[in-house]
């Protein structure tokens, strides 16, 4: 009978956290576009009703009027394509693996086991060109940033959040 009771609670506490969206609070990254046209990226150190005070992290921030903020973006953090550079490298691996096999079967000593060979440099192009392809791509990874609207930016942190979250 209390499980019945505590869904519908559950999930009006769950709807209003979503409609509330999330607020630019001190201490996340944040992108801000000027009306000048230039783009300042660093961490908010506080943010009141006519000023958001950005800087590099652990040093002192400078202080930007939010009448010349035309557009606020927040870092929702790194997002690798390690799939992407998974496929990618394996196919290079396997243009290279062939290409190597192609080359060493050349000559006639090989022909009684062209398809073991061909195993071995295909198979090892293979897995190398994807290792590789996957290790680039989580190197070169992509900021993600969200665009906060005007009606979400935050005088001070929500009055309560559901959830856990980390920060590096």
């Amino acid at each position: 009978m209390t499980r019945w009771c505590l869904l519908p609670l559950l999930g009006t506490v769950l709807a209003t956290q979503v409609a509330a969206g999330q607020r630019i609070m001190s201490g996340q990254r944040v992108r801000v576009t000027l009306t000048s046209d230039s783009i300042r990226m660093g961490v908010v150190d506080s943010l009141n009703q006519d000023r958001i005070w950005l800087g590099p992290a652990r040093q002192s921030a400078t202080p930007i009027p939010l009448t010349q903020v035309q557009r606020m973006e927040l870092s929702l953090g790194r997002k690798p394509a390690w799939g992407k550079g998974l496929a990618l490298g394996a196919l290079s691996g396997a243009a290279v693996g062939g290409a190597l096999w192609l080359a060493f079967i050349s000559g006639d000593s090989y022909e009684e086991n062209k398809g073991l060979w061909a195993a071995v440099f295909l198979g090892s192009g293979v897995v190398g060109g994807a290792l590789a392809g996957a290790g680039l791509s989580l190197i070169l990874a992509r900021d993600r940033w969200e665009v906060m609207p005007r009606d979400r930016w935050a005088v001070g942190p929500a009055a309560w959040q559901l959830g856990l979250r980390l920060v590096p």
